[in-house]
Formats: C-alpha cells, structure tokens, sequence
C-alpha cells in the first residue's frame, strides 16, 4: 500500500509542475478538465490485478457518457492513440473532420446513384450458390447517431428487358431538379413520388420527339466503351433517352471481338469492325487491323538425308487468305548439310525446296575424305605397349603380375574430294605403308610388326599368354612359385619367356589329324612330335600330341624368339633314374643325365649294345652315357611258406582289408590265416609298385617271381613260379585254402626247397618268407641242406621267419632257423644290404622298403601352356 501512495504522490506532483508551468494551455486541463483520477495497477500476474477492473467500471459508470454510440467511440480513440504514437499533437476534432469529409467523398457516388452506402465481398459466404450473392451491402447510416437513413428504390427499365432496381440517372435527376421541382420545395417522400413518375414516361425515340416533357429527350449516360478513352473522363451517349444497345459517343468503336486468325502470326486477336457489324449481311466475319495473317503450319520441308531424317522446324509465312497446298517458312535458301561426314557446311542454293529437285551437288569447294583406310594391313602399330598392374585370381592364390597391352591405328583417307562430288574415285588410302595384321595366337593384342605381304615369319614384341590354358599330366602342379590348376589361364606367363628357363622340353597341341598319328610307328614322328593316347584336361576329349619347340612355333608363324637355344630344344627330354643324377649327399648341385637321342626318337632295343659302347640303353629304349643302375640290383623269386594248421582259425589276428580286393577275408578267413593272406597281398602290391609305374618300372617288376606253400602236417603248393602282376588272381588260389591239421615246419621247408630247385635262375635271388604261430622242432637238416646248395650255385637263401600269435616263446624255433640261414651268408657292414631276420608281428614285414630300385628312365612330367 506505501508503494501505491508512494507512485501517486509522485504522479500527482509532476502533473501539478507541468500546470503550473504552462499555466491556462496546460493539456492536462484541456484534456481531463479536473476530472483525471490516478490508479496505480497492479502486476499481471497478481490477483489484484483483475480485480481492479470492477473498481474501474464502478468508476466509470458514475460518469456521464459523451458519445451516443460505441462507433463513435472507438473511431475517436482510435484516433487519439494513432495521434499519440507519431506525435500528432494537432487537433483531433480537425482530424476527424478530414476522416468524414474524405469518406462521404468516397461514398457519395454510390448514396446518390445507388441508395447505399458501400458493397464488399463476404468471406464467409460462398459464391458457389448463385442465389446467395457473395457479398454484402451496407446501407446509408448517420455518422452522428448511428442509424439507418432510409431511402426508397425506384424501379427502371434495363437496356437488357429486365427490371433492376436503381436510382435514377445522375443527369435525369439533376435536370428534374432543377428544372421541375427543387429538392427543398417538398418533403423527401414527396419529392421521390414525382421523380418516379417522372421517370417512368421518359422513354423517347427518334419518331417521339414531339412531345413536352420538360426534358431534351437525349440520354445524359457516359460512353460505355471505356477502354477507349482511358486517361479521360468519358464523354456522353449521343443517343436518344431510352435508347437499346450500348451507350455510345461519337468517336467511331470497334467491335472487340476475337478475329477468325486469332493464333495466327501477325493477328492483332480483336475485331476492329464497327459494333454490330455481324447483323449486316456479307460483313459477319470478325477480323483485325492486320492484313495479313500468316499461315502458321510447320515448314513442308522434310526430307531423308545421308546423315538422317532432316525437317525444317520454322513456320509457314504464306497469309491465310491465299490458298496453298505447300507451307513455306521465311528461310530462302536450301537448309540441307553437306552429306560428307563431318562436315557442316550447307547447300549453296537458293531454293529452300531445292532437296525436292534430285539434284543436291550445290557445293563448290573440295572436300577431305573423313574415311578410314580400306587397304589390307594395319596403318600403324603402336610399338610401345602400355603397362598395366592386375590382380590373377584362381583357386589356391592370388597374386599381382603385369599386363601389356598394344594399340595400332586405322589412318584416314588422304585424297581429296572434288568440289560438286561427295566421293572419290578408287579406293581410300593414305601415304604410309601397311603393316602385317597378323596377330600372335597366344596373345591377340600383339600384331607383326613387319610390312604388311612380307615373305618369311612374322615378328612381333610378344606380351601376355591371354589366349592361352595350363595342361599337366597331373591336375595339380607348381609354375614358376605359384601353385596352379589344368585349365587355369596363362595370362602371367609372358610368351617369349615360356621356353627361356626350361631347357630340354615339350609342348602339348591338339592332335591336327589322328589318323595321321595312328598310322605313324609308336605314335611318334623324330623330332616331331609324339601322340598322346591319354585323355588330358583341358577338353580331355579332343586328342592331344606332345610336339616340338620348333614345330610349336613353326605352327604359330611367328619367329621363334629362343634362336640361341634351339639346339638343346631338340634333344630328348628323358633323364636316368640313378638317384645320384637327383640327390647329392656332399652339398652340391647333382649331375643330371639325360638322353642322348633327337626328341621323340625312336626306341633303341635295349638288347643292344648303346651307341659308341658309352652308357646304356633303359628299357624304354633310351641311350644314357652314365653307369647303368640296373646293375646294382637283382630280381628275386620269393617262395611264401605259411602254417595253415587249425591254431591259424584263432582270431586274435585279422586281415586288416586295407584294400578293396582283400575286403572279403573278413568274411571268408577272419582269423589268423585270413592276416597272413592280408600280408602277402600287401607284400607282392608293395613289391609290385617299389619302383615308380611306368612302362619301365613295370617291365622290370615283371622279372620278379613268387610262389606259395601251405603246410599243417603235409605241406601243399598253392601257386609256383608266378609273376606279381595278377595278385588278385594269385589271392583268389589262397582263399580256396582254410586251416587244418597240425604244424609241421620240416615239410614246409621240403616242399620250399622243390620249388626252388625246379625253379632255379642264376639272375633270381631266392627269398623265403617263412610264417608260423606254434612250436615245432627246427628242421635243422633240410634247412641246411636247402641253404648249402644255394650257396654252392653262388646265390645264398635269404629266409624271413615271422612269428604269428601272443605267445612269443612259441618263436625260439624261427629264431634258429633265420640264424641257420645267416651262416651261409658273408658278413656285409651295410644297413640296406638284405639279410636273414627273424621278427614277431605280422606288421612288421617291410622288405618291400629294402628292395634297392630296378634301373629305369623316367621323364619328368612339367606343365605347359596351350591354345584354347
């Protein structure tokens, strides 16, 4: 409450300077009149603060109202809060004067003319009904008071035969007025009712002009043609009062409407005829100021070309009026190109239609010819290949190598065209001589480089093997430190380095004629090539030939790139099998020993003495200038003496089937008999392939004999002399024997010896590989007896004995007996040297790991690349 009193006081005290200063003109006495009160209002967001309002309205009804209407009102604060924001101090009755002098200005025309005050458009109410007008009419109303002025309608004819209800005419009542009755000689009703009646006879013509009603009989209307006379204030109707149709003055107006070309080119769009002009016969057409009205179509020039379909895009200038079949633009001259390639020149006639004429040789100057070269050969090469780094991708890896790349060129024609002619005569060329186009079969890219018809071969800087697969006897080999596949692209191998580190080789190419080859000895052609009966992937199906380095190249044309090397090409690629031409013991790079002959040379009969009595022929039919290492090993004829007494039914043994073929002993023999079966299967298989299968290596197993003796208490052969090529057969005479009987080593030993000495061959070295599971007394005699005459023919008896069952005492007798053999033998102080052993379990058997390797060639096998 101090603050309110405080904020009063304070109000109170500047006012009462502000009077005292300006004494008399002081606003605030002017203003207020000693009727100001001050109420300090509380904030806004105090309860205080609309409570207030009721004081205030308390206040304020006490006070005598100085306005009749809130209109009035309003309109006068709204004038004192605008004058106060821009600091009008003027006087605010002379502004409310100016305000209702300009808005009866505004309205004057509309309450005289047409008994209201102002029309405007309602927002809120819909034009899209057409009996509910979209706008709103306010009516005469005193500014003073408020209220509706009324004022009656008067009803005249409309020039259109329909009744609208208007206030008369401005000039009509003006000279009523003044001319019949004043306005202040009688009351307004009164007044109205003679100005209507007056009104409604006025209708004169040009055949009623007699008569007196204090009028001019002229309409006093303004010319309705507005657009006529704009910037001015348009004159009066010259017609008669009452008169049909438009108000017109009399300056001569058109008719306005659109004219029959309205579109076309050069169209002024309205009607400059005369108002009505269509009610005269012969002059209905509307037409416009312009006398000539461009047609408008399209061009008719359309036309096919050598350098396509040609259509002029302009528009036809010919005037409508004028009939024609054929438009035609503004353009004169011929619109067509040059047909020559390239260039842009155009027609040089006159005639825009000049394509239409057949004859379109219109230019003069000459032309060169945009073709390209059309003579055989390459125009140019470029002979610096580009360089390209790209990734090679197969199934084990991928790596990184370099592409090259060799562009050439097809020059353009050097001759002239003659001027009027679009070609020339002959053939295109141009002035630099052609190259070869023959391209590398391994690479397409690389072109000869040699002048195109040259005699000899072809010659070129060859690049990547892109055209080009792997081949190999085996699927899977290793070239140049990358591990590849049969079939895998030759794209790294660059092609005049596939021969460079190979030295004696092959190529592999498909067979050109294999009758050709059927018909040749072996298949194979010295020198040549040699026919390979095997199905090789890629295309296993398509016959293959080993070929030549010379031949490989001589088919591809081109020079051979290894000119130095070529002698060493020739020669045969078979190397001796010695180990010591492979591995050396001392640390230094092995002696490889090769061939001698011509590259598919044909066989030498080993029988024979080698050529220059140097080395020796292999079997195959080779000729090696080194020791033969046939020498160092003998064939062997080995004598099998098994126990097949009952004790061999026990199956604490079995037949381990490791192969296909010995499956069916788990059926038959699954018990010790059917092990050692197993074993001596096993034991001619790995006797069979000790030496690596070729046509060598199985020639000289075949030297190699077996024979096999069953013993109980007799002793039975069960094959002799036999060779170890058909061990299934060999296994199905064993199968047919099952244990029986007792143990008795003597006759095994007997019937051992038969077969050796009906069988004896100074080149065999006879083994016998003697197995048992029980006890039986050492033959000591027949043994000895056996092993005495063998070493008197100078091929001592090697025996094995192998003790079979869990009970090892049982082996003391094998024991002697292999000890027995042994003192027939001299003392040898090498490990792999064969000797007379005695060992226990059948898994033991590894003689076939000590039978030294028989002398014979074999050719590395080495990938190649091919032709796709």
């Amino acid at each position: 409450k101090s603050d309110r009193k405080d904020i009063i006081s304070e109000f109170q005290s500047k006012f009462s300077r502000i009077v005292d200063r300006e004494e008399q003109d002081n606003f605030i006495t002017k203003l207020y009149r000693n009727k100001m009160s001050i109420m300090p209002w509380p904030l806004f967001n105090k309860p205080d603060f609309y409570n207030n309002f009721k004081q205030l309205k308390t206040k304020l009804d006490g006070q005598d109202s100085k306005y009749n209407n809130a209109k009035i009102f309003v309109e006068k604060a709204k004038v004192l809060m605008t004058k106060l924001k821009v600091c009008d101090w003027g006087s605010v009755q002379g502004t409310l004067i100016t305000m209702r002098t300009l808005e009866l200005k505004k309205f004057m025309q509309d309450a005289i003319s047409l008994g209201y005050e102002q029309k405007e458009e309602d927002p809120f109410l819909s034009s899209e009904n057409p009996a509910q007008p979209a706008y709103v009419i306010k009516h005469l109303m005193g500014r003073d008071d408020g209220k509706s002025i009324p004022d009656p309608e008067l009803t005249f004819l409309d020039p259109f035969d329909e009744p609208v209800e208007l206030m008369p005419d401005a000039g009509l009542r003006n000279f009523f007025e003044e001319k019949i009755q004043a306005r202040d000689q009688s009351s307004d009703s009164q007044w109205f009712d003679r100005l209507e009646a007056f009104s409604s006879r006025h209708n004169d013509n040009r055949d009623d002009t007699k008569h007196d009603c204090l009028t001019d009989h002229e309409c006093h209307s303004v010319c309705q043609f507005k657009d006529t006379h704009s910037g001015e204030v348009a004159p009066k109707c010259i017609k008669f009062a009452g008169h049909e149709g438009y108000h017109s003055c009399s300056a001569s107006h058109s008719c306005g409407q659109p004219c029959i070309y309205s579109g076309k080119r050069n169209c002024q769009s309205n009607c400059t005829k005369d108002i009505d002009h269509e009610n005269i016969s012969g002059n209905e057409i509307h037409l416009c100021e312009s006398t000539r009205h461009y047609c408008g179509a399209p061009c008719s020039l359309e036309t096919d070309t050598q350098k396509g379909n040609y259509k002029c895009h302009n528009t036809c200038i010919i005037p409508c009026e004028e009939s024609h079949d054929v438009h035609k633009c503004e353009n004169e001259v011929c619109p067509i190109e040059c047909p020559i390639k390239k260039c842009r020149r155009r027609c040089e006639s006159k005639n825009h239609f000049h394509a239409f004429e057949g004859n379109n040789k219109n230019f003069s100057e000459e032309h060169q010819c945009p073709d390209e070269c059309e003579e055989l050969g390459i125009c140019k090469v470029v002979l610096e290949p580009s360089k390209e780094e790209v990734e090679y991708v197969n199934k084990f890896e991928k790596f990184m190598f370099t592409k090259y790349s060799q562009t050439f060129q097809r020059l353009s024609c050097c001759i002239k065209i003659p001027p009027y002619e679009f070609q020339h005569e002959g053939k295109h060329v141009h002035e630099k001589l052609h190259e070869c186009d023959a391209t590398c079969p391994n690479d397409s890219g690389k072109h000869c480089t040699s002048p195109y018809e040259h005699n000899g071969e072809h010659e070129t800087a060859h690049g990547n093997m892109y055209l080009t697969s792997f081949t190999c006897e085996e699927d899977e080999f290793e070239f140049e430190g990358h591990r590849l596949n049969v079939g895998d692209r030759g794209d790294f191998v660059l092609c005049h380095k596939l021969c460079e580190n190979e030295g004696r080789h092959r190529h592999i190419d498909y067979c050109i004629d294999p009758t050709v080859c059927r018909s040749l000895a072996d298949g194979r052609k010295e020198g040549i090539l040699d026919h390979i009966t095997a199905k090789l992937r890629p295309d296993p199906n398509r016959k293959k030939d080993y070929i030549s380095h010379r031949v490989f190249w001589e088919r591809t044309k081109f020079r051979d790139p290894y000119k130095d090397s070529l002698e060493i090409f020739k020669k045969c690629d078979h190397e001796c099998i010695d180990e010591k031409h492979h591995n050396c013991n001392d640390g230094n790079d092995p002696v490889r020993s090769f061939c001698t002959q011509e590259l598919f040379h044909p066989k030498l009969d080993p029988t024979s003495n080698p050529p220059g009595n140097v080395g020796y022929i292999s079997i195959d039919g080779h000729h090696f200038s080194c020791e033969d290492p046939a020498n160092n090993v003998g064939d062997f004829h080995i004598v099998f003496v098994v126990d097949r007494s009952y004790s061999m039914i026990t199956d604490d043994c079995k037949p381990l089937c490791s192969k296909t073929q010995t499956s069916r002993l788990k059926h038959s023999h699954n018990n010790r008999l059917g092990a050692v079966y197993d074993v001596v299967y096993n034991f001619i298989e790995t006797r069979k392939n000790s030496r690596k299968a070729t046509r060598v290596g199985q020639s000289a197993v075949d030297k190699d004999i077996a024979s096999l003796v069953l013993f109980e208490t007799t002793a039975t052969i069960v094959f002799e002399n036999s060779g170890l090529s058909d061990t299934d057969g060999l296994l199905n005479k064993m199968i047919k024997f099952t244990p029986a009987g007792c143990t008795s080593y003597r006759d095994g030993i007997k019937k051992a010896a038969e077969v050796i000495d009906k069988y004896f061959d100074q080149k065999k070295t006879n083994v016998i590989m003697f197995l048992s599971d029980g006890e039986c007394s050492v033959p000591e005699d027949e043994l000895r007896s056996l092993c005495q005459r063998e070493a008197d023919k100078g091929s001592p008896l090697y025996l094995y004995t192998v003790m079979f069952g869990t009970i090892s005492s049982y082996g003391a007798s094998l024991r002697t007996m292999a000890n027995i053999a042994a003192e027939y033998h001299p003392r040898s102080t090498s490990k792999d040297a064969l000797r007379c052993q005695y060992a226990i379990a059948k898994d033991t058997i590894k003689l076939a790991d000590h039978f030294t390797r028989v002398a014979e060639s074999l050719r590395k096998h080495q990938p190649m690349l091919m032709r796709k």
